[in-house]
């Protein structure tokens, strides 16, 4: 349900938002503002903490190796754990070790990694049973996808899906959306340059292709005018 409510920020973050990136992005300026952001994006904090470990695992992908970070408590117990399976955010076109294409490629990275560790469990100790996945903002979007897909696909098994404020509607008509249209960190410009970055300037466009002379020609029509 759409929210009425008119919320507005505290102005004491107005200098917070100020080092966030600008309010127009561009696909030349892209590159700049990624590179203005990878501080923010760095593990070191989380690698380097004495209570963590931490090793990267090599595995297949789709389209070459993919590269798995695994974290844990170094005081937990023995034995097979719950895993938490996150997805990063930054609105899909920021943030690192990230395969440049998106969309498709993404899920099928995301699926391979969650086959990987359902099927070689017992190599990073963990219960295949007791699966979350999670992703937040941008990352929402390609958690939400995966879920789809496992489950239209019958597997891997997911115990559980938490989605942390994601960026999943790029038809831009909501009154969030228009209320926070140029406030905030990742204001709702933004979210509209990305949402048209992604999509190639189609946002907000369904594609259905038929031709002329196709036997689906009129029911294909008559769906399409009922979007």
């Amino acid at each position: 349900m759409a929210s009425k409510f008119h919320l507005s920020y505290d102005p004491e973050l107005d200098e917070a938002f100020a080092s966030f990136p600008p309010s127009h992005l561009t696909k030349e300026s892209l590159m700049e503002v990624r590179n203005q952001l990878e501080p923010l994006y760095t593990a070191e904090k989380v690698i380097t903490d004495p209570e963590i470990s931490h090793k990267d695992i090599t595995i297949p992908g789709p389209n070459g190796d993919v590269i798995l970070a695994v974290l844990k408590w170094k005081k937990s117990k023995g034995g097979p754990r719950p895993a938490i399976y996150y997805m990063h955010g930054g609105g899909m076109i920021t943030g690192n070790r990230f395969t440049i294409g998106g969309g498709i490629e993404w899920i099928k990275e995301l699926d391979a990694v969650l086959k990987w560790v359902s099927e070689h469990a017992s190599k990073v100790e963990v219960n295949p049973d007791r699966i979350l996945i999670t992703g937040s903002s941008g990352g929402g979007n390609v958690c939400a996808g995966l879920a789809l897909l496992a489950r239209d696909k019958g597997g891997p098994k997911i115990r559980a899906q938490c989605l942390c404020y994601p960026m999943i509607d790029d038809r831009m008509e909501t009154t969030s959306v228009k209320h926070f249209y140029d406030q905030g960190t990742w204001k709702g410009q933004i979210n509209e340059q990305a949402w048209d970055y992604l999509l190639d300037g189609k946002r907000g466009a369904e594609d259905i292709d038929v031709g002329q002379a196709d036997m689906f020609r009129d029911e294909n029509v008559a769906y399409a005018m009922k979007l």
